[in-house]
């Protein structure tokens, strides 16, 4: 799914077939579970990548997967919402904590 954002395009689709770490370069700029960056070998069931890209050129600016455990969020129109020069994206069903 696309989204146009002001400047950009923003790509949200879901990669069940990712491994977190993987050996030689990873795959996106940034890895995040549980609202955190990875910094350990972690294994989860959702794994959402978010790319953005120049809205005229199209090319790659930035890219990051959202990874959590728990019911998978259905990637629809309501997964996510465009706030100001916020992005938010839901992976899961779970909340975070406070």
């Amino acid at each position: 799914m696309k989204v146009d954002c002001n400047h950009f395009e923003v790509e949200l689709k879901d990669d069940a077939s990712y491994r977190i770490k993987p050996a030689g370069n990873p795959i996106y700029t940034y890895e995040y579970s549980q609202g955190e960056i990875i910094k350990n070998l972690v294994f989860t069931i959702n794994k959402r990548a978010v790319i953005v890209r120049d809205g005229e050129s199209k090319q790659e600016i930035s890219s990051a997967i959202l990874c959590e455990n728990g019911g998978k969020a259905a990637l629809t129109q309501d997964c996510f919402k465009l706030a100001e020069d916020k992005l938010w994206i839901c992976v899961g069903d779970k909340k975070m904590p406070p």
